[in-house]
């Protein structure tokens, strides 16, 4: 009996300044290129080494989108890019980021605290991203409005072989 291993999952960490739509890509990946998308600020939780491990084995191709905290959360940053995990930092502007997450956090039901956003930001000013390895993507458009999701997600596509 021929037992055909796996193929190699594509496992991609989604990273970077808030307002990038770092989870409508997740979402963009899951529902058009069966990405299983695991959001940490969803579900308050990194993925643990045994749920890896089977993603892995399967051969299951994962996006985890995270707007992690630079400097309380590089363990665990470390710790996905240890298992596999491709980071990617979507970046561009700050002040077109801070643009659209004001707007986004002007419809949302449960509004995050006051003086959050500036506090990640300072966070990510002290951040070296180039520690990290990180593969830079500018999600911002030239008119300073997001690229499509389709765009977007096609350039983390290419990123693999």
């Amino acid at each position: 009996m021929n037992v055909q291993p796996a193929r190699t999952a594509r496992l991609l960490l989604v990273t970077g300044l808030p307002g990038t739509g770092k989870t409508f890509v997740g979402d963009y990946l899951r529902d058009n290129h069966q990405f299983t998308h695991w959001n940490v600020e969803a579900l308050h939780e990194i993925p643990d080494q045994r749920r890896i491990a089977d993603w892995r084995r399967r051969g299951a191709d994962v996006v985890v989108t995270w707007g992690f905290m630079p400097g309380a959360s590089d363990a665990q940053v470390r710790f996905l890019q240890a298992r596999g995990f491709m980071m990617v930092w979507f970046g561009g502007s700050v002040e077109t980021a801070k643009r659209v997450w004001t707007q986004r956090e002007a419809r949302s039901v449960t509004p995050i605290p006051a003086g959050a956003l500036e506090q990640q930001l300072e966070r990510i000013a002290r951040m070296n991203l180039t520690a990290f390895g990180a593969t830079v993507i500018d999600p911002f458009a030239a008119d300073g409005s997001l690229r499509l999701a389709r765009e977007r997600a096609q350039e983390l596509l290419a990123l693999f072989p």
